[in-house]
């Protein structure tokens, strides 16, 4: 089995610490405050949203493709390419 790569060791851990960060609010707080608003949209609100997951079965599906897939891609792409791939895909899926 591969091991994980440092990408992917790095946005597991982002996404976890975001993710347990987030219990502590209610939806409507979380989406208010992380979530893309149109009216109140900076670059930042499109990083958060990337990180953004709507409950456990959500973050446990991504972390797992992430996991089978992640490693793979960013040993085609490198680290900084796949790093920018995945913030590009964050930030396309948000418009």
């Amino acid at each position: 089995a591969e091991a994980l790569s440092r990408c992917d060791v790095l946005l597991i851990a982002l996404n976890l610490f975001y993710f347990i960060g987030s219990l502590s609010l209610d939806r409507d707080t979380l989406a208010i405050t992380y979530g893309l608003i149109p009216t109140n949209l900076t670059i930042f609100r499109f990083f958060w949203a990337t990180l953004l997951h709507l409950d456990s079965v959500h973050l446990s599906v991504n972390l797992l493709f992430l996991w089978l897939f992640g490693r793979r891609v960013e040993r085609e792409m490198g680290p900084i390419v796949f790093l920018l791939f995945y913030i590009g895909s964050g930030f396309m899926a948000s418009i």
